[in-house]
């Protein structure tokens, strides 16, 4: 049987969802995004992941957090060019298209990122993203800051708001 799905987001992995834990020998979840995953898979969103990580990188890091299940498609750049290419984009919107039998409008896509590169990419292919700081990083040092329109979220609980304000649900 066919999940309905009528939206997606499509995240990095890299400062975004993880970080390197104290061994660095593993990712370490930010606080507060295995419940956001949690709850957003509840509510039938599609889950994808687009990185510049390697696909066995990106899969260790998502079996050694528990959440592999969760992400309905991964783009990587063992598989695709680097960001911000939107090979991976692509890929990710047609993979869920056909694993749903639906087509997804680009309104109805969202991309999270902590890059230029994620913010360039989701911008050329035509979706909204959200720019995530959980480092608190001084907007004066970085390029990215300087994008008009660019919405930043500092911390988880802002992220479910503006995921909901986009989607007009609540997470």
């Amino acid at each position: 049987m066919k999940q309905i799905v009528k939206n997606l987001i499509i995240f990095d992995h890299d400062g975004t969802l993880a970080f390197y834990g104290q061994d660095s020998q593993r990712f370490d979840l930010f606080p507060g995004i295995k419940e956001l995953i949690w709850d957003l898979k509840k509510q039938n969103f599609a889950l994808a992941v687009w990185t510049a990580r390697s696909k066995p990188s990106l899969q260790k890091s998502l079996n050694d957090n528990n959440l592999a299940h969760c992400f309905d498609a991964l783009a990587t750049t063992t598989d695709f060019p680097s960001k911000p290419r939107i090979d991976g984009l692509q890929f990710i919107k047609e993979e869920i298209e056909l694993t749903c039998g639906t087509t997804l409008l680009k309104t109805n896509i969202l991309h999270i990122g902590d890059s230029l590169a994620d913010i360039e990419g989701a911008q050329h292919f035509g979706i909204d993203v959200l720019f995530v700081d959980w480092e608190d990083r001084d907007a004066s040092d970085d390029s990215m800051f300087k994008l008009t329109n660019l919405k930043t979220v500092r911390k988880v609980e802002e992220l479910r708001r503006e995921i909901g304000r986009k989607f007009q649900i609540k997470i």
